[in-house]
Protein backbone atom coordinates (compact mmCIF):
# COMPACT_ATOMS: atom_id res chain seq x y z
CA UNK A 1 0.00 0.00 0.00
CA UNK A 2 1.34 3.48 -0.78
CA UNK A 3 1.36 6.27 1.22
CA UNK A 4 -1.60 8.38 -0.25
CA UNK A 5 -3.28 4.67 -0.37
CA UNK A 6 -2.91 4.83 3.57
CA UNK A 7 -3.31 8.60 4.16
CA UNK A 8 -6.77 8.07 2.35
CA UNK A 9 -7.62 4.89 4.17
CA UNK A 10 -7.23 6.82 7.57
CA UNK A 11 -8.88 9.65 6.48
CA UNK A 12 -11.94 7.46 5.87
CA UNK A 13 -11.56 5.27 9.43
CA UNK A 14 -11.31 9.12 10.82
CA UNK A 15 -14.42 10.19 9.13
CA UNK A 16 -16.45 6.71 9.82
CA UNK A 17 -15.71 7.02 13.34
CA UNK A 18 -16.60 10.78 13.65
CA UNK A 19 -19.76 10.37 11.74
CA UNK A 20 -20.62 7.81 14.27
CA UNK A 21 -20.64 10.77 17.24
CA UNK A 22 -22.15 13.43 14.63
CA UNK A 23 -24.90 11.21 14.93
CA UNK A 24 -25.03 11.21 18.32
CA UNK A 25 -23.90 14.36 19.38
CA UNK A 26 -26.44 16.31 17.36
CA UNK A 27 -24.29 17.63 15.12
CA UNK A 28 -26.28 16.60 11.95
CA UNK A 29 -29.19 18.52 10.85
CA UNK A 30 -31.01 18.98 7.76
CA UNK A 31 -31.33 21.63 5.53
CA UNK A 32 -34.80 22.26 3.10
CA UNK A 33 -34.70 23.69 0.02
CA UNK A 34 -38.00 24.80 -2.02
CA UNK A 35 -39.25 23.20 -4.87
CA UNK A 36 -41.57 25.76 -6.97
CA UNK A 37 -44.20 25.17 -9.80
CA UNK A 38 -43.18 26.60 -13.58
CA UNK A 39 -46.84 27.79 -14.34
CA UNK A 40 -47.49 29.77 -11.18
CA UNK A 41 -44.00 29.95 -9.35
CA UNK A 42 -45.75 28.88 -6.21
CA UNK A 43 -44.20 26.43 -3.64
CA UNK A 44 -44.90 22.91 -4.46
CA UNK A 45 -42.46 21.15 -1.39
CA UNK A 46 -38.98 21.01 -0.59
CA UNK A 47 -36.00 18.86 -0.82
CA UNK A 48 -34.18 17.66 2.20
CA UNK A 49 -30.38 17.36 2.27
CA UNK A 50 -28.25 16.27 5.52
CA UNK A 51 -25.69 18.94 6.81
CA UNK A 52 -22.62 18.46 8.97
CA UNK A 53 -21.83 21.09 11.64
CA UNK A 54 -18.03 19.31 12.85
CA UNK A 55 -17.29 21.53 16.60
CA UNK A 56 -13.88 21.77 15.28
CA UNK A 57 -13.87 21.92 11.30
CA UNK A 58 -17.18 23.75 10.86
CA UNK A 59 -19.66 22.95 8.12
CA UNK A 60 -18.45 19.80 6.31
CA UNK A 61 -19.67 19.55 3.14
CA UNK A 62 -22.05 16.01 1.96
CA UNK A 63 -19.72 15.64 -0.32
CA UNK A 64 -17.08 14.37 1.75
CA UNK A 65 -18.67 11.99 3.67
CA UNK A 66 -22.02 10.31 2.01
CA UNK A 67 -19.60 8.07 0.32
CA UNK A 68 -17.47 6.97 3.43
CA UNK A 69 -21.38 6.65 4.88
CA UNK A 70 -22.19 4.42 1.90
CA UNK A 71 -18.95 2.35 2.28
CA UNK A 72 -19.47 1.77 5.88
CA UNK A 73 -22.72 1.21 5.95
CA UNK A 74 -23.93 4.43 8.43
CA UNK A 75 -25.67 5.76 4.98
CA UNK A 76 -28.74 3.83 6.85
CA UNK A 77 -28.84 5.67 10.15
CA UNK A 78 -28.35 8.64 8.58
CA UNK A 79 -30.61 8.18 6.03
CA UNK A 80 -33.38 7.17 8.67
CA UNK A 81 -32.35 10.49 10.72
CA UNK A 82 -32.85 12.90 7.51
CA UNK A 83 -36.33 10.93 7.19
CA UNK A 84 -37.73 11.39 10.87
CA UNK A 85 -36.29 14.75 10.68
CA UNK A 86 -37.93 15.90 7.13
CA UNK A 87 -41.48 13.93 7.91
CA UNK A 88 -41.18 15.85 10.91
CA UNK A 89 -41.00 18.85 9.64
CA UNK A 90 -43.64 18.14 7.11
CA UNK A 91 -46.15 17.65 9.42
CA UNK A 92 -45.28 21.53 11.08
CA UNK A 93 -46.14 22.74 7.43
CA UNK A 94 -49.47 20.80 7.43
CA UNK A 95 -50.53 22.77 10.95
CA UNK A 96 -49.32 26.16 9.18
CA UNK A 97 -51.02 25.58 6.00
CA UNK A 98 -54.07 23.64 7.15
CA UNK A 99 -53.70 21.06 4.20
CA UNK A 100 -51.60 18.78 3.20
CA UNK A 101 -50.15 20.53 -0.07
CA UNK A 102 -46.28 20.46 0.42
CA UNK A 103 -44.50 17.49 -0.73
CA UNK A 104 -41.10 16.85 1.26
CA UNK A 105 -38.03 15.11 -1.04
CA UNK A 106 -35.68 12.36 0.56
CA UNK A 107 -32.68 11.39 -1.00
CA UNK A 108 -32.01 7.26 -0.29
CA UNK A 109 -29.54 5.26 -0.82
CA UNK A 110 -29.97 1.65 -2.19
CA UNK A 111 -28.89 0.42 0.90
CA UNK A 112 -31.20 1.53 2.25
CA UNK A 113 -34.22 1.12 0.22
CA UNK A 114 -33.27 -2.66 -0.23
CA UNK A 115 -33.48 -2.87 3.98
CA UNK A 116 -36.12 -5.15 4.81
CA UNK A 117 -38.24 -2.80 6.83
CA UNK A 118 -37.86 0.06 5.25
CA UNK A 119 -41.29 0.37 3.99
CA UNK A 120 -42.46 -0.12 7.06
CA UNK A 121 -40.67 2.22 8.92
CA UNK A 122 -41.66 4.89 6.41
CA UNK A 123 -45.15 3.83 6.53
CA UNK A 124 -43.96 4.12 10.35
CA UNK A 125 -43.41 7.70 9.79
CA UNK A 126 -46.27 8.92 7.77
CA UNK A 127 -48.75 7.88 10.43
CA UNK A 128 -47.19 8.92 13.34
CA UNK A 129 -46.69 12.76 11.80
CA UNK A 130 -50.34 12.43 10.24
CA UNK A 131 -49.30 12.75 6.71
CA UNK A 132 -50.73 12.54 3.32
CA UNK A 133 -48.30 9.79 1.54
CA UNK A 134 -48.17 11.30 -1.47
CA UNK A 135 -46.68 14.18 0.19
CA UNK A 136 -43.50 11.99 0.63
CA UNK A 137 -41.52 11.44 -2.42
CA UNK A 138 -38.55 9.02 -1.75
CA UNK A 139 -35.46 9.90 -4.06
CA UNK A 140 -33.15 7.34 -5.77
CA UNK A 141 -29.61 8.27 -7.72
CA UNK A 142 -30.02 7.36 -11.62
CA UNK A 143 -27.23 5.25 -10.66
CA UNK A 144 -29.46 2.97 -9.79
CA UNK A 145 -30.68 2.36 -12.85
CA UNK A 146 -28.18 -0.41 -13.21
CA UNK A 147 -29.90 -2.16 -9.98
CA UNK A 148 -33.33 -2.59 -11.53
CA UNK A 149 -33.76 -6.34 -10.61
CA UNK A 150 -32.92 -5.63 -6.65
CA UNK A 151 -34.52 -2.22 -7.08
CA UNK A 152 -38.25 -3.16 -8.22
CA UNK A 153 -40.07 -4.52 -5.53
CA UNK A 154 -39.37 -2.20 -2.95
CA UNK A 155 -40.27 0.46 -5.29
CA UNK A 156 -43.36 -0.69 -6.24
CA UNK A 157 -43.65 -0.78 -2.30
CA UNK A 158 -43.47 2.49 -1.59
CA UNK A 159 -45.41 3.92 -4.18
CA UNK A 160 -48.45 1.15 -3.17
CA UNK A 161 -47.62 2.72 0.49
CA UNK A 162 -49.39 5.92 -1.42
CA UNK A 163 -45.74 8.10 -1.26
CA UNK A 164 -44.13 8.54 -4.66
CA UNK A 165 -40.54 7.46 -6.16
CA UNK A 166 -38.13 9.72 -8.06
CA UNK A 167 -35.58 9.08 -10.48
CA UNK A 168 -31.94 12.05 -9.77
CA UNK A 169 -29.62 12.94 -11.49
CA UNK A 170 -30.84 12.92 -14.66
CA UNK A 171 -28.63 13.51 -17.70
CA UNK A 172 -27.16 12.67 -20.77
CA UNK A 173 -24.61 10.00 -19.06
CA UNK A 174 -26.25 6.55 -19.14
CA UNK A 175 -30.01 7.41 -19.28
CA UNK A 176 -32.22 6.77 -21.89
CA UNK A 177 -35.86 6.76 -22.28
CA UNK A 178 -36.14 3.36 -22.80
CA UNK A 179 -34.40 2.70 -19.46
CA UNK A 180 -36.86 5.04 -17.87
CA UNK A 181 -40.23 3.72 -19.79
CA UNK A 182 -39.71 0.73 -17.98
CA UNK A 183 -40.06 2.01 -14.63
CA UNK A 184 -42.88 3.25 -12.65
CA UNK A 185 -41.72 6.52 -11.16
CA UNK A 186 -43.56 9.72 -10.02
CA UNK A 187 -40.74 12.05 -10.90
CA UNK A 188 -37.85 12.76 -13.09
CA UNK A 189 -35.19 15.44 -12.08
CA UNK A 190 -32.82 16.92 -14.46
CA UNK A 191 -29.20 17.34 -13.12
CA UNK A 192 -28.00 20.60 -13.39
CA UNK A 193 -24.88 19.44 -15.71
CA UNK A 194 -28.27 18.88 -18.28
CA UNK A 195 -29.87 22.08 -17.57
CA UNK A 196 -26.43 23.66 -18.26
CA UNK A 197 -26.42 21.57 -21.43
CA UNK A 198 -29.70 22.71 -22.70
CA UNK A 199 -28.97 26.56 -21.68
CA UNK A 200 -26.02 26.20 -24.29
CA UNK A 201 -28.11 24.36 -26.54
CA UNK A 202 -26.97 21.39 -27.11
CA UNK A 203 -29.12 18.99 -29.72
CA UNK A 204 -28.59 16.20 -27.64
CA UNK A 205 -29.79 18.04 -24.47
CA UNK A 206 -32.54 19.21 -25.26
CA UNK A 207 -33.57 16.22 -27.62
CA UNK A 208 -33.38 14.46 -24.33
CA UNK A 209 -35.10 16.84 -22.28
CA UNK A 210 -37.79 16.90 -24.69
CA UNK A 211 -37.89 13.43 -24.99
CA UNK A 212 -38.68 12.99 -21.23
CA UNK A 213 -41.61 15.71 -21.04
CA UNK A 214 -43.04 13.71 -23.62
CA UNK A 215 -42.43 10.32 -21.25
CA UNK A 216 -43.64 12.07 -18.10
CA UNK A 217 -46.75 13.95 -19.68
CA UNK A 218 -47.73 9.66 -21.15
CA UNK A 219 -47.24 8.44 -17.76
CA UNK A 220 -48.03 11.50 -15.15
CA UNK A 221 -44.70 11.75 -13.53
CA UNK A 222 -43.74 15.48 -13.20
CA UNK A 223 -40.45 16.42 -14.85
CA UNK A 224 -37.94 18.63 -12.54
CA UNK A 225 -35.07 21.10 -13.16
CA UNK A 226 -32.77 21.38 -10.53
CA UNK A 227 -29.83 23.60 -10.30
CA UNK A 228 -31.63 26.69 -11.61
CA UNK A 229 -29.62 29.85 -11.59
CA UNK A 230 -31.35 32.97 -13.32
CA UNK A 231 -34.86 33.17 -15.26
CA UNK A 232 -33.81 32.63 -18.09
CA UNK A 233 -32.74 29.24 -17.09
CA UNK A 234 -36.42 29.30 -16.11
CA UNK A 235 -38.45 29.87 -19.52
CA UNK A 236 -36.07 28.17 -21.16
CA UNK A 237 -36.97 25.04 -19.10
CA UNK A 238 -40.90 25.70 -19.10
CA UNK A 239 -41.02 26.04 -22.55
CA UNK A 240 -39.15 22.47 -22.99
CA UNK A 241 -41.94 21.08 -20.73
CA UNK A 242 -40.59 20.79 -17.39
CA UNK A 243 -43.47 21.32 -14.53
CA UNK A 244 -41.10 22.06 -11.43
CA UNK A 245 -38.05 23.70 -10.76
CA UNK A 246 -35.30 24.13 -8.21
CA UNK A 247 -32.14 26.21 -7.52
CA UNK A 248 -30.10 29.20 -6.08
CA UNK A 249 -32.23 31.17 -7.87
CA UNK A 250 -35.32 29.93 -6.92
CA UNK A 251 -34.24 29.59 -2.99
CA UNK A 252 -31.02 28.30 -1.43
CA UNK A 253 -31.07 24.94 1.19
CA UNK A 254 -32.03 26.82 5.05
CA UNK A 255 -32.18 25.72 8.08
CA UNK A 256 -36.05 24.44 9.28
CA UNK A 257 -36.44 27.70 10.98
CA UNK A 258 -36.30 29.24 7.70
CA UNK A 259 -38.52 27.05 5.20
CA UNK A 260 -41.37 27.67 8.20
CA UNK A 261 -40.97 31.28 6.92
CA UNK A 262 -41.72 30.54 3.68
CA UNK A 263 -44.22 28.51 4.44
CA UNK A 264 -46.02 30.77 6.26
CA UNK A 265 -45.75 33.27 3.48
CA UNK A 266 -47.22 30.81 1.16
CA UNK A 267 -50.12 30.70 3.73
CA UNK A 268 -51.04 33.92 3.47
CA UNK A 269 -51.91 33.71 -0.10
CA UNK A 270 -54.40 31.68 -2.06
CA UNK A 271 -54.09 28.08 -1.83
CA UNK A 272 -52.42 26.15 -4.56
CA UNK A 273 -54.80 23.16 -3.16
CA UNK A 274 -54.06 20.33 -1.53
CA UNK A 275 -52.35 17.32 -2.98
CA UNK A 276 -53.96 14.79 -4.57
CA UNK A 277 -54.75 11.30 -3.79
Amino acid sequence: MTLPDLSRLLDAANTSAALGLALSSGQLFVAYQPRVRLDDRSIEGFEAFVRWQHPERGRISAADFVSIAQQTGQIVEIGQFVFEQSLARAAVWNEITGLPQLSISVNCDVMQLTRARFVDDLETLISRNHLHPFQVIVELPSSMLGHMAALRNPIDAVRELGARVALDDVSLNGVTTLALARLELDMLKIDRSLVHQVVHRDARAIELVTELASLAAERSMLVVAEGIEDPNELSLLTDLGCDLAQGYFLGQPGLAAEADVLVRRMAHRPAAGALRS
